[in-house]
């Protein structure tokens, strides 16, 4: 096995976890490849039995207006009537609207996703369609081509810009992810950049203008003018968006006269002024303000609120709630100014600009799906009505991202829904009251992933005993899987690498030296990938990939069995850019303890962020149970 090689894809993935994308946009322009055929009614205003879904007596959100009273019926993945009078046969399968409201799918506008979990996680909230603005292209092109072939039913559909337009040393070069991602030097060699991001998959081209000088930071390097009107000329050469990171308005202003299609953040140093204003609306920009993301940029702890909304709060993981009570770092020299972004969004509205929504999980304060509901709230307090707010966050973003047949609730549209109990026509906050979401008609299964979500408060080591400091990370005596500091185990493979290797975990009885129980890890290191790995990765840290100092601590110990194959324990840093060298064990048939010295993983454990332990390479299908792991 090459454990530099596993450790150095791995932190890949845990990095992202941490870092989101900050401070990095962009959006589309492809046109959506619907392969499905639509599905047409026997005969006008009567249904055949087979897979007919209907809403009586809904009120609906049709992605622009409201509709009082309605049914809403669904034949297989599409929408085929919306009227009072409609003749559905007995067979059908009826859902009572009375009280509730039925919504388009709802589309986030900026994300940036690297797992198929956090598309799931992502329409267990509602949220049908992410338009992720940065990422790793092999993980956004396997999930288009499954999404065009009709797959991924029960999670939301994603379209990228894949790698972003930056400079050597410019964002987000500074994350370990990105150090190795193309940049360019000159104007010259746009075209070919732009072209190899459209052979990547690209869905549409977004650029980095930004020094970083308004969070506080020395000056960073980043594109130069004459870069970005090349880059902007590029894709629109190829009939694509560009999209344009920028925070301030300076910036704002130069990419709006280069012709920029949208601006994926809100500039957050000065308010927009009338000049400004005018010439966004005469070039009919879009701005996806991403305001969740600028509160945690300013220190606001605004969305920890999440974690204590009743209708919320039972779908979200640890790691969602350690993420949403988490922000930014505030630096003293830091211009970012809240206020200032609501009012130029209040401004550019009242101009006619269209703002769409958007939450720019995962960041500090962002989580995939949860977070567009605090997105909408945002874009309310910031003058929208709440029929506005849901444009943003439906028809609008399908309009100017060319999403053919969603966003909308009509006749001929696939079947992207959310249902709510209450108006959030009314109150914005009533999008968060779910009753129901179906993807192409399918129903996502809210209630499997709730009960997944169910986490028991952090166990407390008896007798007054400081886990922490003991060092103790699991024993697996209580029946849920649970660990007695940190953040908990999270699975973690080489999907967000466009891997397709699996793995799960679950406690089961019996452990070492007759314990009562174990962490059972299963799964398949797949064939295909450079770097291949599955396992179970653990967080020290109060939050995700937050530093713990466990320097009291010289080893990690663990007793394991299972199939006579070789593993690794990988541990990751903050001070080794989130990655350490690992070390390998072979776990036999029967149980034996393994120590490895924190010396040989080259750390002294002040700052160690997570620990992964699992499969790599040529594993194959796999089995290995571990016990008592702990720091010693």
């Amino acid at each position: 096995m090459n454990r530099r090689l596993l450790a150095a894809a791995i932190v890949l993935a845990v990095g992202f976890v941490v870092t989101g994308f900050s401070r990095s946009k962009a959006a589309q322009a492809a046109g959506n490849d619907e392969r499905s055929e639509l599905n047409r009614p026997a005969e006008a205003g009567h249904y055949e039995r087979s897979r007919i879904l209907v809403f009586r007596n809904v009120r609906v959100f049709d992605g622009k207006a409201v509709i009082p009273r309605t049914n809403v019926v669904v034949k297989g993945s599409r929408i085929v009537a919306v009227g009072r009078r409609v003749d559905v046969s007995s067979g059908a399968t009826v859902i009572d609207g009375k009280s509730r409201t039925l919504l388009p799918g709802l589309i986030d506008a900026h994300t940036h996703a690297y797992s198929v979990a956090h598309l799931r996680q992502s329409a267990v909230f509602g949220v049908t369609t992410e338009l992720d603005m940065a990422g790793l292209p092999q993980f956004a092109r396997r999930m288009r081509l499954e999404q065009a072939a009709g797959g991924g039913n029960d999670r939301a559909d994603l379209y990228s810009a894949g790698t972003p337009v930056t400079v050597s040393g410019g964002h987000p070069t500074q994350y370990p992810a990105f150090k190795r991602i193309p940049t360019v030097r000159d104007p010259r060699q746009m075209k070919g950049f732009v072209d190899d991001r459209l052979n990547e998959g690209s869905d549409y081209i977004k650029l980095i203008f930004d020094d970083a000088q308004v969070y506080g930071f020395s000056k960073q390097p980043t594109l130069n003018r004459d870069m970005v009107a090349a880059a902007i000329e590029m894709a629109h050469s190829r009939k694509r968006l560009c999209l344009a990171h920028v925070v301030t308005r300076e910036f704002a202003r130069q990419a709006i006269e280069d012709g920029i299609d949208g601006l994926v953040h809100m500039f957050v140093d000065k308010t927009a002024d009338d000049p400004l204003i005018a010439l966004a609306a005469r070039r009919k920009l879009f701005v996806v303000p991403t305001l969740t993301v600028m509160e945690s940029d300013g220190g606001s702890q605004g969305a920890s609120q999440l974690c204590r909304d009743a209708d919320l709060s039972p779908f979200l993981t640890t790691a969602n709630v350690r993420l949403l009570r988490e922000t930014f770092p505030r630096l003293p020299k830091s211009q970012v100014n809240l206020k200032v972004a609501m009012q130029s969004v209040a401004k550019l509205h009242r101009a006619g600009v269209a703002i769409l929504a958007g939450s720019d999980a995962p960041n500090p304060g962002a989580v995939h799906g949860c977070s567009l509901h605090r997105e909408l709230e945002n874009l309310v307090a910031a003058g929208l009505t709440p029929l506005e707010a849901l444009r943003a966050a439906t028809s609008l973003p399908a309009e100017k991202f060319s999403l053919k047949n969603r966003g909308r609730i009509a006749v001929g549209c696939r079947a992207d829904l959310l249902l709510v109990s209450g108006d959030p026509t009314k109150r914005i906050t009533d999008t968060r009251k779910i009753v129901g979401v179906w993807k192409a008609g399918h129903p996502i299964d809210r209630a499997s992933y709730r009960k997944a979500c169910a986490r028991p408060a952090v166990i407390v080591a008896k007798a007054g005993r400081n886990a922490a400091a003991d060092g103790v990370i699991s024993t697996f005596e209580e029946k849920e899987i649970t660990a007695l500091f940190g953040s908990g185990w999270e699975i973690s493979t080489d999907e967000f690498q466009g891997g397709q290797s699996t793995a799960k975990f679950a406690r089961v009885a019996g452990g070492a030296r007759n314990s009562r129980g174990a962490l059972r890890i299963t799964g398949s290191v797949s064939t295909r990938g450079r770097v291949r790995w599955a396992g179970a990765i653990f967080y020290p840290g109060k939050a995700v990939m937050a530093p713990a100092d466990v320097s009291r601590r010289k080893a990690i110990s663990l007793w394991a069995k299972g199939d006579g194959k070789t593993y690794s324990v990988v541990v990751f840093t903050k001070s080794g850019g989130f990655q350490s060298t690992s070390q390998s064990f072979v776990a036999g048939k029967e149980w034996k303890q393994f120590r490895f010295r924190l010396k040989d993983l080259r750390t002294d454990g002040r700052d160690i962020t997570a620990v992964f332990i699992g499969a790599g390479d040529d594993a194959g299908a796999f089995q290995l149970l571990i016990d008592d792991v702990r720091f010693e």
